[in-house]
């Protein structure tokens, strides 16, 4: 399990590149993480279901992003929390 941030900032660098398998590596190493805290904030499992659903596409979709690279590092709460109250 990956736990370091420069693990986590490897990982996003090669999903900026397209890497499928560094994606699946990503999740497994953060979704139950995101999830949990998605599902306390609404509280509700379809909902969080799909806000997490929404958040790995945003990570795929903007990985070389520095923004991204930062909210991912910083925790999971950097994606997730923004997207679960939006």
């Amino acid at each position: 399990m990956l736990t370091v941030t420069s693990d986590l900032s490897s990982l996003l660098g090669r999903v900026a590149e397209q890497d499928r398998a560094a994606f699946v590596l990503l999740y497994q190493a953060t979704s139950a993480k995101l999830y949990g805290i998605v599902l306390r904030i609404l509280r509700r499992r379809e909902l969080a279901d799909e806000v997490l659903q929404e958040v790995f596409v945003r990570i795929w979709e903007r990985a070389g992003d520095k923004r991204c690279v930062r909210a991912v590092c910083s925790g999971p709460r950097g994606c997730s929390v923004g997207r679960s109250l939006a």
